[in-house]
């Protein structure tokens, strides 16, 4: 497996930032349970790992212009408090039919490709 390569900052309003990664988030992103957060564009991100799920204070998602990422996890449903995913100009080309079936779908701003 390549190395990764991560550096991040989380300050008190949740906010994470990721600042230079290689290949995918990592899974240990599951341990910041009161991440609301995410800015992880053109990053050359390939995955989100399944972890993503338990971050359950997540509302903001920015995953724009990881060409190299095709697919999201279907875990990406259990963010119940999400608003705004935005994966346009990735390889993303079709959201997991638990994404679809979200109670809160009509709430969420979806950025596609």
């Amino acid at each position: 497996m390549a190395a990764r390569m991560m550096r991040c900052c989380l300050p008190p309003d949740g906010f994470f930032s990721v600042v230079a990664i290689t290949g995918g988030l990592p899974s240990e992103i599951g341990h910041l349970r009161f991440l609301q957060k995410i800015w992880g564009g053109e990053m050359n991100l390939s995955f989100i790992p399944t972890e993503i799920g338990l971050c359950t204070n997540l509302m903001f998602v920015n995953l724009r212009a990881n060409r190299n990422l095709k697919a999201l996890p279907s875990e990406i449903a259990k963010l119940t408090k999400l608003t705004y995913l935005n994966i346009g100009n990735t390889g993303v080309t079709t959201l997991p039919d638990e994404v679809l079936s979200m109670k809160n779908t009509q709430d969420i701003q979806i950025v596609l490709p």
